[in-house]
Parts: C-alpha cells; sequence; structure tokens
C-alpha cells in the first residue's frame, strides 16, 4: 500500500478550487434496475402470523419520534410473508438499494454454496488460490491464511476499503500490505478475496453464481454489483437489491436453509456462519461476528449489517425478521435503531391471532403518517371553471424568475457538484464543479435546470407532489425523488429549497437558493453528511497511525484542519450572478 497515494487522494478531494481527478479512473457503471422482476412475497395481517398491528404500529412510531435516527423504509416478515411494508418521506421500498457491508452476508452463502459442494475447505489456504500473484516472501508472509480467517475477519491485512480507492489492482495489494496477526480487525477487502476465490473456483463471476445458485431459486431478479478496476465483484460492498428480495436471503437463514420445501444450503453452513466465531469490541454494538453475519451476544438474533443503516435482522426464537434502510450516521450497530428493534419483536409470540380491525387501522394511520405530507395544490371555484378560468399552480415569484440564469461568481466551486460527496467518494466519480443554475416554468411546473461542468441536469420542483427523475453522472444513473418548498426569509427574499432523495442509495441532497435583485446564493448540504465523514477521518487516522513508517507522520497532521476543510466540502456556500 502506498500512503503517499492516499495523501494524494485526500489532497484531492479537499481541494475546492480544482475538480478531483481519481487516481484510479471509475471502474463500472452503475445501471438503473433490469427488467427482470421478481417473485412477490405473499403479504397477510400481522395476526394472521401472530403479531399484533399495534406492536409494528408502535414500532414504527418510536422509529418516527427518534429524530437521531433517518430511517427509509422497513419491512417486517414472519413465516416467509410479509406483515408490514412501510416507506418513511419520499423513500420506496420496491427499487433496488445499495446495501454496502450487509452484502458480505451475501457472500457468506455463496462461500456456504461452495463448502456444501466440497469445493472449498475452511482450513484451505487462501495462498492456494493465488499461485501467480505471489512470491517467495508473500508466501512465507501469509502462508497460515486460510479461508476461515477471511470469513471472520481476523487477515490482519491493513489493505483496505479507504486504500482501495487509490489502487488499481486489489489482488496484488492485499499481498503487498501488512498484517498485525489473526486478530479481529473488520476490512471489507478481507470479503473481496472470497469473490476472487468464487470466480476462480466456479469460472463463474459471484452475479452468476448466485444466480445460479441462490437468486433464481428463490424468485430474486436483478440485481447489480459494483466492480473492482480488474471488472471483479467488490464483495463486500457495492450490491444493489430490493428490499424484499435481501429479506428472501434473510428468510433462507432463519429457515436453516430451506426455501419453501427446497433445501438450498445446509443447515450445518447455517449454524456455523450464525454462531459466534469472533469476539467484537463492545464498541461494535451487541453483536459478535460469525461467518460474515453477525450474531447476538446472547445468541437471539442474527444480522446483515450495513453501514449507514442496511439491516436484515432475524429473531430466532419467534421467526420474525426485520429488514430495515436508513440513513444513520453509524458504521456497525450504534444507533438506537436496534435497541428499538430488539424491544420490539424479542421474546415469544403466538402463531396466529384474532383479527384487530382497530389494531389494523391505527397501523395504517402510521403508515400514511410517515409519508411526506405535500400541501393542497390550488383550486378554482365553479365559478371561475364555468369561466374558463385556470388555476395559479405556481407561485408568483416562480413565473418572475422564469427565464432567469445565473453564473457562478466565486473560485471555490470546483468541487461543487449535484452527486452527494459521500457518493462521489464511494463511485470513484467526481464532480466537474457547478457553473450555474437556470430557472424555468414548464407545463406548470418549476424546474432548476443546475449546470455542472459541460452537462445541464434538469430538476423538476415536486411542490405538490413528490417529482421523479434520472440523473446521469459520467453513466451512472440514479432515479431520485425530488421535493421543492418556497418560502420568503426574515429579508422577504425568496428562498427555493429542494430536496434529492436518490433512492437507491442511502443519501439526501438539499439545495437552498436566495433570490436577491441580480444575485442568488446557492447553499447545499446532504445526508449522510459532515458529521459522519469526520468519524472516518478519526477512524482512518487511528488505523493509519497504526501502521510502521507512517505513524510518526500521522500524528503529526492537523485534524482540525481537515476537519474545517470537510465542513467547506459538504457544506458549501457560493454566490451567483443574474447574467
Amino acid at each position: 500500500m502506498r500512503i503517499s497515494r492516499i495523501v494524494t487522494m485526500i489532497a484531492r478531494l479537499l481541494d475546492r478550487k480544482q475538480s478531483t481527478v481519481p487516481l484510479v479512473p471509475p471502474s463500472c457503471k452503475k445501471p438503473l434496475g433490469g427488467d427482470i422482476t421478481s417473485t412477490p412475497l405473499p403479504a397477510v395481517s400481522p395476526e394472521a402470523r401472530g403479531v399484533p398491528s399495534r406492536t409494528i404500529a408502535a414500532f414504527l412510531e418510536e422509529l418516527r419520534a427518534a429524530h437521531d435516527l433517518n430511517m427509509h423504509g422497513v419491512t417486517v416478515l414472519r413465516g416467509g410473508c410479509v406483515l408490514a411494508d412501510v416507506a418513511f418521506g419520499d423513500w420506496d421500498t420496491t427499487v433496488l438499494r445499495a446495501t454496502f457491508s450487509a452484502c458480505k452476508s451475501v457472500i457468506s452463502l455463496a462461500i456456504g454454496c461452495l463448502w456444501d459442494d466440497g469445493l472449498l475447505r475452511l482450513n484451505d489456504r487462501v495462498l492456494d488460490y493465488f499461485p501467480e500473484e505471489t512470491n517467495v516472501l508473500t508466501r512465507v508472509k501469509w502462508r497460515d491464511l486460510t479461508v476461515e480467517d477471511l470469513l471472520t475477519m481476523r487477515s490482519g491485512a491493513a489493505f483496505n476499503e479507504f486504500s482501495a480507492a487509490s489502487e488499481e489492482d486489489w489482488v496484488k495489494s492485499f499481498w503487498a500490505s501488512s498484517s498485525a496477526g489473526k486478530e479481529f480487525r473488520y476490512n471489507s477487502l478481507n470479503t473481496y478475496l472470497l469473490a476472487v476465490l468464487i470466480r476462480r473456483i466456479t469460472g463463474e463471476s459471484v452475479c452468476d453464481f448466485l444466480r445460479r445458485r441462490l437468486f433464481r431459486p428463490l424468485g430474486i431478479g436483478d440485481v447489480y454489483w459494483e466492480t473492482c478496476p480488474r471488472g471483479i465483484e467488490k464483495g463486500g460492498w457495492g450490491l444493489y437489491i430490493r428490499p424484499h428480495d435481501l429479506a428472501k436471503l434473510g428468510t433462507l437463514v432463519m429457515d436453516r436453509g430451506v426455501w419453501q420445501g427446497e433445501r438450498l444450503l445446509s443447515e450445518e453452513w447455517i449454524a456455523r456462519a450464525t454462531a459466534v466465531q469472533m469476539r467484537t469490541p463492545a464498541e461494535y454494538g451487541d453483536y459478535d461476528y460469525g461467518y460474515h453475519i453477525w450474531s447476538a451476544r446472547d445468541g437471539s438474533r442474527f444480522l446483515f449489517n450495513g453501514m449507514l443503516g442496511q439491516n436484515v435482522m432475524g429473531f430466532w426464537e419467534n421467526g420474525i425478521v426485520l429488514v430495515a434502510h436508513a440513513g444513520n450516521n453509524e458504521m456497525f450497530q450504534q444507533s438506537r435503531f436496534y435497541e428499538i428493534a430488539h424491544r420490539a419483536f424479542g421474546g415469544t409470540f403466538s402463531d396466529v391471532l384474532p383479527q384487530d380491525a382497530e389494531g389494523e387501522k391505527e397501523l395504517q394511520r402510521v403508515r400514511e403518517c410517515l409519508r411526506t405530507r405535500y400541501p393542497e395544490p390550488p383550486r378554482t371555484t365553479v365559478w371561475q371553471r364555468l369561466i374558463g378560468v385556470k388555476p395559479n399552480a405556481l407561485p408568483d415569484v416562480c413565473r418572475s424568475l422564469d427565464g432567469a440564469r445565473y453564473t457562478v461568481m466565486t473560485d471555490d466551486a470546483a468541487s461543487v457538484g449535484l452527486l452527494p460527496v459521500f457518493l462521489q467518494a464511494v463511485t470513484n466519480r467526481y464532480t466537474a464543479g457547478v457553473r450555474g443554475i437556470r430557472i424555468a416554468v414548464e407545463e406548470e411546473c418549476a424546474v432548476v435546470y443546475y449546470r455542472e461542468g459541460e452537462r445541464e441536469y434538469r430538476l423538476p420542483f415536486g411542490l405538490y407532489a413528490p417529482a421523479r427523475t434520472v440523473l446521469d453522472f459520467g453513466g451512472d444513473e440514479y432515479l431520485v425523488s425530488l421535493k421543492g418548498r418556497i418560502a420568503n426569509d426574515e429579508e422577504d427574499r425568496p428562498v427555493w429549497t429542494l430536496t434529492l432523495c436518490f433512492l437507491e442509495t442511502p443519501c439526501t441532497r438539499r439545495i437552498k437558493l436566495t433570490f436577491a435583485e441580480d444575485t442568488v446564493i446557492l447553499e447545499q448540504s446532504e445526508t449522510p453528511g459532515e458529521d459522519f465523514v469526520k468519524s472516518l477521518t478519526d477512524t482512518a487516522k487511528a488505523e493509519l497511525a497504526k501502521q510502521p513508517l507512517v505513524g510518526g507522520a500521522v500524528q503529526k497532521l492537523d485534524f482540525d484542519y481537515v476537519h474545517y476543510k470537510i465542513e467547506r466540502l459538504f457544506s458549501p456556500r457560493l454566490k451567483l450572478k443574474k447574467e
């Protein structure tokens, strides 16, 4: 691992006067979901599977009241049936969603298929699968590394997710890195190496292998998995899959490898994968680690867990499976979501309950309260309709600004773009810099056109209902829901606020435009944002400080200044002048 390349990449990210140029070109282009549809899961009333509707309603109310949580969607299942499927705000539980580290558990299931087939053993030496990428020194250093070490996060490899952003050959960089010994050290490149193993053993991509062995039998449709610069699935992150399809995988684990009467994985593998194999530090949360699947310290639950709040939680004692997506500021299980979920669904439940009409109404009421409330559009009276008067659906300020164009005046807009900075870093695809905006009224809809580099993005203002569009960033296509609000500030200046939910991700972008006579102030923010990234930099500092040769240099870095630069990067404020 070349520390100088990491330092260079950090400097490029934090430089607001120049567009970020990646050290390694983006390795793949993210498409929208394809045409292959998933087999739907059956839906029943909660009482039909022994869970009170009021319990689910109270659980959702508590999530809504927790202001430190940013929930996007929740699906509750039991016995292979959906009891409740709930979206928060303008989010959607039917689209492909990024899973980050939750897909490590999917890799565990793939490895289980190979283990069941006798194609791989847990004590296999990993080096034996890489004869061409290793030399004498490497084989001595890594001679004891086994498949089980990768599954339990105890390779100790220094090459990690952050380092991968600046390297092209991840296999070579893994073997060239140092090792801290066989202790629990969470690292997504362990999972990447397992993905490489799957490809080398089967001769198929991870997606093709899983499609044949698990996805088709489970009725899982189109998925997308980001790849490394060499075209291999990242393994430890980058899987886009629908929440209901993730629920099928959780149900497969809950039923110990059986799906609708057909055994897809051995019960022995499920038992091994979900058992506690490694004790984890308390700061990770209430779970220890199995084979890429988390296990509650008291053994009562299993968990697929992804950064920012993607979770598949299974309750062994009652068979409930809970799937959740969020945009929380957490790496593992540090938020209150887990405590709320454990309290709601832990313990025993009946097999069936009498129907509770009032309870079902309460659940429906809560479900509706969780959605975004939009104002009613203006209406005409009967008399106005008779004489042909059309309702003025848009505020007058929209029409007064129709056709207005504004150009950025400051020289620090090169790093300001429409795609959230967090997604830019994760996908290695960076902004060319905002150049200006223009306002238009199109068929009674206000539209902001956002000029970035040589491209112009059309952002319809969803004033009375969410507006949806597809935004293309260098070939990466994102489905976005847009919500607009128009008001005046204390100086009676028009203020337009536009919220963009990147529906396939945990990320939200907010744009605030404050209009004056011939200028506009553009302010941007995102969730998860600067607070979360600051915590990541502190973690990265601690990890780098442990490494030989560079630890002393890292300790001398001014991380207060880094935090300041992060604030400027994630919360920019620009002045634009009317053309």
